[in-house]
């Protein structure tokens, strides 16, 4: 089989004027000096404001092609009524002889450049909504990582850091030891407000309240998530610090009444640790009371689930109460407590105590723990010092 090859001739019966006549959209023939020669019926308006002055831009770009031999492009911009209308324009130099022509073609494009401004106001505007709704938005692939985070970053990393990486190694749990909720960044369902903590930069949990939609393809293949997030951290500490504060509240208010209203000093005794153990969650929680000698008594109250403290337990923390300690560890066969005191003072004479203890590794104490137990332990110094008042005076009597 032969391939015929059929050679490009240097010159066609069609001519300038037939081009301009058959073109469906505007069409002009001008001359170098950017005069209108010939026009077709699409083209009349566009004549018309050539020989006006009123599309001066047509001129340029015919000149300009003229002047270097080669087809010049570009876009101007008329009215029609109150709406403008917009064509691309596209110049072509033509010669005869000595004799320079341009044949200007035209096409309007006017909804082509509507619906592209459109799309770009609509993604300024989408991105102006999700910077002021929220911390930032992120999408995530089928691998779990990172495919898209916003331009300011999160968590004190910045996009860069998180693109790539993913969002369930740096997952922690919340603070307060309740149960981890639902994970929208690989939910396979929309999620309203889901708090979830992650690790920041410096290794801190941050709380994050989280929206999210998956991402489908055609066939139903998850392919990840998307979605906004805002950093609630801050709010959910003072949450906390005003929960504790009412925790606190309630639980010194509810020794002082015991204090006012009970008889008996085992029922004021039991009123303190069944309420700090409650408040503060310990495994155990006893109060003792301290002997003139400065030894002190077995528990004489307890509460928590652990239900009493063993023997060996309080012994060792009573033996470190007599160095006034108010942080004490004890390490008992496979397992060490760490026992934070409340020394009941009254005139700064210890009276007694309240222990709370934990196991290593449950959650830590920290500072507000620490200042329940003391506010716990003043006011059980005031009452061990009633009752001693009380038993002076049966004894007395």
């Amino acid at each position: 089989m032969t391939t015929t090859v059929v050679k490009i001739p240097d010159e066609l019966t069609l001519t300038p004027r037939a081009i301009v006549a058959g073109f469906p959209g505007p069409a002009l023939l001008l001359d170098s000096g950017g005069h209108v020669l010939a026009a077709n019926q699409p083209g009349a308006e566009l004549a018309d404001g050539v020989r006006l002055g009123k599309t001066p831009r047509i001129g340029e770009i015919a000149r300009e092609a003229a002047a270097h031999g080669r087809p010049a492009q570009g876009d101007i911009e008329i009215m029609r009524g109150d709406d403008p209308t917009t064509l691309d324009i596209i110049a072509l130099p033509l010669s005869h002889r000595t004799t320079m022509f341009v044949l200007v073609l035209a096409r309007e494009s006017t909804l082509e450049r509507n619906f592209i401004n459109a799309l770009v106001s609509s993604r300024q505007l989408f991105k102006d909504l999700v910077s002021c709704s929220s911390d930032f938005a992120w999408e995530t692939k089928a691998d779990g990582t990172f495919a898209f985070v916003s331009n300011r970053g999160a968590l004190g990393h910045g996009a860069r850091e998180l693109f790539g990486r993913s969002p369930a190694n740096m997952r922690v749990a919340p603070p307060d030891g309740s149960e981890p909720g639902p994970f929208p960044f690989d939910s396979r369902e929309p999620l309203n407000d889901i708090e979830v903590w992650l690790e920041d930069a410096l290794g801190e949990p941050a709380c994050l309240l989280t929206s999210c939609v998956p991402v489908f393809d055609e066939q139903r293949v998850w392919l990840g998530a998307r979605g906004v997030c805002r950093d609630v951290t801050e709010a959910r500490k003072r949450d906390s610090a005003l929960r504790r504060l009412r925790d606190r509240e309630h639980l010194i208010g509810e020794i002082v009444n015991a204090i006012r209203t009970e008889v008996e000093p085992g029922e004021i005794f039991d009123a303190a640790v069944r309420s700090t153990a409650t408040t503060l969650r310990a495994t155990h929680c006893w109060v003792v009371r301290r002997f003139s000698d400065g030894r002190f008594t077995r528990p004489l109250r307890h509460a928590g689930p652990g239900g009493e403290p063993s023997s060996d337990l309080s012994e060792s923390v009573a033996a470190q109460l007599g160095g006034a300690a108010d942080d004490v560890f004890v390490r008992l066969s496979d397992t060490t407590w760490h026992v934070p005191t409340g020394l009941a003072r009254h005139h700064n004479l210890m009276k007694g105590a309240i222990c709370a203890a934990r196991a290593e590794g449950d959650q830590p104490w920290d500072d507000e723990d620490r200042a329940l137990m003391v506010g716990v332990s003043d006011h059980l110094g005031i009452a061990i010092a009633q009752i001693e008042s009380r038993e002076r005076l049966e004894e007395l009597s």
